[in-house]
């Protein structure tokens, strides 16, 4: 859980350092929060508002999942402008994908000491 609670505490911080822990644990949960308010809303209320929610769940997720993301690149001792890989279709995320998912640099780097939590 204080992988979870330290994604959100640190939603605009993006000069720091995240571990691997720190970064995929909160993207699994969302994605199951996230399937959770949509499939529940939908039977609560009407498909217009479940989508608002959804909404009003995703627009701080998406913020807090970029600079977890940018924090998880400094942790590999990468720069965070490397998050506009994402604009180059397939090739960008699969690159960016293996950039997050290698192990950190031990001890201090360019970003920091160390991770965060």
């Amino acid at each position: 859980m204080r992988y979870y609670t330290s994604f959100w505490k640190n939603i605009f911080n993006f000069k720091d350092r995240s571990n691997r822990k720190e970064f995929f644990i909160p993207y699994l949960i969302n994605i199951l929060l996230a399937f959770a308010i949509v499939h529940s809303a939908r039977f609560i209320m009407s498909e217009g508002a479940s989508t608002i929610i959804f909404v009003i769940f995703l627009i701080p997720a998406c913020i807090a999942g970029l600079s977890a993301t940018v924090r998880r690149l400094h942790d590999a001792d990468y720069s965070g402008l490397l998050i506009f890989l994402r604009f180059i279709p397939i090739l960008g995320d699969a690159i960016l994908l293996v950039l997050v998912c290698l192990k950190g640099t031990e001890g201090a780097n360019k970003f920091g000491d160390k991770s965060l939590v």
